[in-house]
């Protein structure tokens, strides 16, 4: 559990202390800098950002940033320092200059952006599960570096002068041999997702509903994938792109029969998505045997004051550090409540409940 964090010199924060409980609120005013708090900890935890990159996440007029952060049970300090456009991370003492798999902290974001998700366009959703997989396969980022570099050279064959059966050939394997297991690792991870998030949406909503995870796919095994590939020759080199592989496929999400991006209300399309993100981290948990921490960005609105209090309870057990514009009003007890506010440079413990 994390137990205290500093920032300096990221977006809004000169020099910011935070001391954190099970549950963590963090209120205030639009722009004062809330989510350039759960950004910190996302770079702490995961190495990377998931607003932006370095050089504008530093505070400005300034050069360098730096991040520390204090875990308990089993106690870690972390800590980034970014100087120079390079990050060096520090944990108990070993520096390294990104992140390995091990050593990064699963974490399950949700932020106003995520309500695009089921809405927005297949590579959103493909972009989804890939980061999920990750957390969870430490091989499965250097899958996708190859097969995206075998589908950039052919793409790029396919743009040039006749391109040839031939000449396409060596990336059509990679393709087929890599693409076959992403797909079989998407097929995986949707379906643990599918078997959960009924029970999990249902939980929040106090209603039964059907809901249902479908992933639109084409051959799982790599010689039919192959296959495919090469069939679809003359296609491609029409279009002058790859038409067949993962690259292309999606996943959608219905809610009691209907497809949710069509038919879904706003506050039904984010009870799936925090509900969905819930299953996250419950599959998280199962696989690699750790509680992520919880980011819930802006979280609350569009929820009645029942459907707040089912949150907490579909994330029970799990260390939540929340945004809102204002205090929550009615919080379990181990809940920390802290305002930020421009100027903030001091420590704050802020108010215990």
């Amino acid at each position: 559990m994390i137990s205290h964090v500093r920032i300096k010199h990221i977006r809004n924060h000169r020099d910011s202390h935070y001391n954190f409980s099970p549950i963590t609120v963090l209120y205030g005013n639009n722009g004062v800098g809330k989510t350039a708090a759960l950004e910190a900890i996302h770079i702490a935890l995961m190495g990377t950002s998931f607003k932006g990159v370095d050089k504008d996440i530093v505070q400005h007029k300034k050069e360098w940033y730096k991040i520390d952060l204090v875990s308990d049970n089993p106690q870690i300090t972390r800590a980034v320092r970014y100087i120079n456009q390079k990050k060096i991370f520090t944990i108990d003492s070993k520096i390294s200059a990104r992140l390995g798999v091990k050593q990064k902290f699963p974490v399950v974001l949700f932020t106003p952006d995520d309500l695009r998700l089921i809405s927005g366009s297949p590579a959103r959703r493909r972009h989804y599960i890939d980061q999920l997989i990750c957390q969870t396969e430490p091989h499965y980022t250097s899958i996708l570096r190859r097969y995206d570099r075998a589908l950039m050279q052919r793409n790029k064959l396919l743009k040039g002068d006749r391109p040839t059966r031939d000449a396409l050939f060596p990336w059509n394997i990679i393709l087929s041999d890599t693409g076959s297991q992403i797909i079989n690792l998407r097929n995986k991870y949707l379906a643990i997702l599918d078997a959960s998030l009924e029970e999990r949406y249902n939980e929040v909503a106090g209603s039964a509903n059907s809901v249902k995870v479908l992933y639109t796919h084409g051959p799982t095994q790599t010689t039919e994938l192959l296959s495919a590939i090469e069939k679809s020759f003359d296609v491609d080199v029409r279009y002058h792109t790859t038409t067949v592989g993962p690259h292309r496929h999606d996943f959608t999400i219905r809610l009691n029969h209907h497809d949710a991006d069509t038919t879904a209300s706003r506050g039904e399309i984010r009870t799936l998505i925090l509900s969905l993100k819930s299953t996250e981290a419950g599959m998280i948990e199962k696989l690699k045997n750790v509680s992520p921490i919880i980011l819930l960005d802006d979280v609350y609105g569009e929820l009645d004051n029942e459907r707040q209090q089912m949150l907490l309870v579909l994330f029970r057990n799990k260390q939540l550090v929340i945004t809102s514009t204002h205090p929550l009003q009615t919080v379990p007890a181990q809940t920390t409540q802290i305002e930020i506010a421009l100027s903030q440079t001091d420590s704050i413990d802020g108010d215990q409940n």
